[in-house]
């Protein structure tokens, strides 16, 4: 009977960190660490910045709602970085890079922005599995090459096409030096975890 009571406490201590590992992202934040943002529907006119390379930011479906001014999230002069899974909405830009390379954005909704994407002096970026609805421009560009970018509802075309790789898919790939995934005891029994709640 201890055994089992032991059991039951390390496996509620094990979950516990998937419960509320979830960040409320703030408006205007620099964000230097990895995050991984609840699922709600947040109102950042100033959007968020990252602030660090080699970080992970997993809005984890969160919407990031604008007033049609500002960046929904913006990167100056950073690499390998990862924005994943996040609705920008409502923005001047939905995401704005400037002076990035190496990065991997991907299952993201860029909706009723004016511009979806704005590329200044970056190169070398992998954009896949993304959606765009912009109100003006899915993307605009300044001195950017050797991007990789591919949209999942509409092909891009243009002068940006010359100098970039547009509409061909590109495998996800791990950054040189960069690890997804931490992989620990800790991690392992997490991960498995998440997927025994998710089967019901």
């Amino acid at each position: 009977m201890i055994y089992l009571k032991k059991s039951w406490w390390i496996a509620l201590i094990l979950a516990l960190p998937i419960v509320f590992a979830c960040t409320e992202p703030l408006n205007g934040k620099i964000y230097t660490e990895s995050q991984e943002f609840c699922n709600k529907n947040y109102l950042l006119q100033d959007g968020i910045i990252i602030g660090m390379d080699n970080i992970v930011i997993d809005c984890n479906n969160a919407v990031l709602r604008g007033r049609f001014k500002g960046t929904g999230i913006f990167v100056k002069d950073k690499k390998n970085i990862v924005i994943k899974n996040c609705h920008l909405v409502n923005h001047y830009r939905g995401l704005h890079l400037k002076n990035v390379t190496n990065a991997e954005v991907y299952n993201n909704n860029f909706l009723r922005n004016l511009i979806g994407v704005r590329l200044e002096d970056s190169f070398q970026n992998h954009f896949y599995d993304n959606r765009d609805i912009s109100i003006k421009n899915m993307i605009r560009s300044v001195n950017s090459k050797e991007n990789h970018i591919k949209y999942t509802n509409k092909n891009l075309e243009g002068d940006f096409c010359r100098h970039n790789s547009c509409n061909e898919q590109t495998p996800v790939k791990e950054l040189a030096g960069f690890e997804f995934e931490k992989h620990t005891l800790l991690g392992i029994l997490q991960s498995a975890i998440r997927k025994w709640i998710s089967m019901g």
